[in-house]
């Protein structure tokens, strides 16, 4: 499989398909239904916990849906990620594990495990990035590979291959899920 990234848009982060970029003053808008995530407290902390509007106590962020495709999927951990201190602390990280699969979450553990996980050298790059470019998109068998290039803040550039895989049963049946994302 051979990346030309020439012939690849470059993506914005900061204007994703489903969820375009806000003036930091504003809530974010709504993709075209409504997805309202009640605050959570204490350890149930699955991603969807970490959230601070001081507006309200809901907030609306994407979560796991059937009409969401692989590259929405990472779209969204991508812009969580570049945004992760948004609007608290390593609240971007909490939006981005709400699409970690069943898999994953089982590897990884906990919000509270996975946090340290994406503070590593490994994922660092992949936080408060500057911009990224996606690479092509392979799908077989319910399973979806996505090579992505992440440019830091220090010029820095990284690659990434996000694994996911369509749920078949749960919850989330029918939705895309992240079940690694792995350093080229």
């Amino acid at each position: 499989m051979e990346w030309t990234p020439e012939r690849q848009e470059p993506l914005d982060c900061r204007r994703p398909l489903l969820w375009p970029v806000v003036d930091c003053d504003e809530r974010p808008p709504t993709p075209a239904s409504p997805i309202v995530i009640p605050y959570g407290h204490g350890d149930e902390m699955d991603g969807k916990a970490m959230y601070d509007d001081s507006d309200s106590n809901e907030r609306d962020a994407p979560e796991p849906r059937p009409e969401f495709r692989p590259q929405d999927v990472v779209t969204f951990q991508l812009i969580a990620f570049q945004h992760s201190d948004e609007p608290t602390p390593k609240s971007g990280i909490a939006r981005a594990f709400i699409f970690a699969s069943p898999g994953a979450r089982a590897a990884t553990g906990p919000l509270r495990r996975f946090i340290p996980l994406l503070l590593s050298p490994l994922y660092r790059p992949l936080l408060n990035h500057e911009s990224a470019e996606m690479g092509p998109l392979t799908t077989q068998d319910g399973t979806a590979r996505q090579l992505v290039k992440v440019f830091s803040p220090d010029e820095s550039v990284s690659v990434y291959l996000f694994i996911l895989s369509l749920q078949e049963d749960g919850p989330n049946a029918g939705c895309w899920m992240t079940d690694s994302v792995v350093k080229i």
